[in-house]
């Protein structure tokens, strides 16, 4: 039988199931610049799961407020150095028994640094691991698409970076089953797939294990 077909039979048969286990997934909201991920995300932490906002965004705020933009920018090997630095200290804070939502991961800092062309630290790659569900945001319809002083790339930029974005995971050994298309639709009806999504994988983790 098809695998995936099979993946959709066991999650199919386990809806109605009770289980009292409650496994930690650490999962990712990502894709290109401006698809809606900090709002989903926004609406994650409002129904009480452990998230983290994208580093990029904080850090980049910080300098704002102290006035360093331009500091901020001006090397992009180090900014990218500290980014993901940082990502990998807040993901290490993560608790072990809880479900956590993140607004991009250690990967996607990666996937960036090929796009910029600055190296990565193998020290620091080497403490990059593994995510449970990467959660691929559609982009938004172009009439939608609005970028920031945080995000400044065009359409057509943010396209070839969330493809970027999609292809490091791919190439990272992730299987088709942990990479999900999260459809356009409000904060909550993009919040409420993806937890309806982990539900499914989680069910069916359970029915492996046993």
């Amino acid at each position: 039988m098809h695998r995936k077909l099979l993946l959709y039979i066991c999650m199919s048969a386990l809806l109605s199931v009770n289980f009292a286990a409650q496994a930690s997934w650490r999962c990712v909201l990502t894709g290109g610049p401006c698809v809606g991920k900090s709002t989903t995300l926004a609406e994650l932490a409002k129904r009480g799961y452990h998230t983290i906002p994208e580093v990029f965004t904080t850090l980049f705020k910080q300098a704002e407020k102290n006035n360093a933009l331009d500091a901020f920018f001006e090397d992009m090997t180090q900014l990218q150095t500290n980014l993901l630095i940082e990502q990998l200290r807040l993901e290490s804070l993560l608790p072990a028994t809880h479900t956590a939502f993140l607004d991009r991961s250690a990967e996607d800092i990666m996937a960036y640094n090929r796009y910029h062309n600055v190296p990565v630290l193998e020290s620091l790659a080497n403490q990059v691991r593994q995510y449970d569900i990467i959660f691929f945001l559609e982009p938004l319809p172009a009439h939608l698409f609005q970028n920031s002083d945080v995000r400044r790339e065009t359409p057509e930029e943010a396209l070839v970076l969330h493809n970027l974005v999609k292809d490091a995971y791919r190439q990272r050994g992730y299987k088709s089953y942990q990479l999900v298309d999260v459809p356009f639709g409000t904060p909550s009806e993009r919040a409420q797939f993806i937890l309806d999504t982990v539900s499914h994988v989680e069910r069916t983790y359970l029915l492996v294990r046993a």
